[in-house]
């Protein structure tokens, strides 16, 4: 900020810059207030219904199946009954490690869409949750499917969030 005072690059009323200073004349931008939806033509602010569908449709399917896995256990629950000899307490624990993975996730959620953005965060997570789909489907025990159901549950946690933050982007 000193050396651009002294040079008189600076302009009236603008408090000297502290750290690195440019050398140089002022760059004159427009700040956002400056600029409005009117100053682009009706295509360019009007996304096409493909872009949309291609955008949104993944997380969509996120969101989709975080709701179908949540009622998976009562779909399932005779079949876990009869060919694994689940009792109801066990099928209980199985829903509540869903509900539990998926309610703790929330907030490391947050924190990973801040800083890799919901694509990539959404895709990981989906990939997490074929690998808990495929252990539930091939467990035999209560421990492996109550993982896998914990599995499960912390990647469709951001089935809706990812959803959200893509379409504020």
């Amino acid at each position: 900020g000193f050396y651009n005072a002294q040079l008189g690059l600076l302009r009236p009323g603008t408090p000297p810059q502290i750290g690195p200073t440019r050398i140089g004349p002022p760059i004159d931008t427009p700040s956002r207030t400056d600029v409005s939806p009117a100053d682009f033509p009706a295509e360019a602010r009007t996304p096409s219904l493909g872009l949309i569908f291609v955008a949104l449709a993944p997380f969509s399917l996120g969101y989709l199946f975080s709701y179908l896995y949540r009622a998976a256990n009562a779909v399932v629950a005779g079949d876990l009954v009869k060919e694994l000899g689940l009792t109801p307490s066990q099928l209980g624990l199985l829903t509540a490690a869903y509900l539990a993975s998926f309610a703790a996730f929330q907030l490391p959620l947050g924190v990973l869409l801040d800083r890799y953005g919901p694509r990539r965060v959404q895709a990981a997570l989906v990939a997490f949750g074929a690998v808990g789909a495929l252990l539930f489907a091939y467990g035999r025990d209560v421990t492996t499917l109550t993982v896998a159901r914990a599995m499960i549950g912390i990647a469709f946690s951001g089935g809706l969030m990812s959803c959200f933050k893509a379409v504020v982007i």
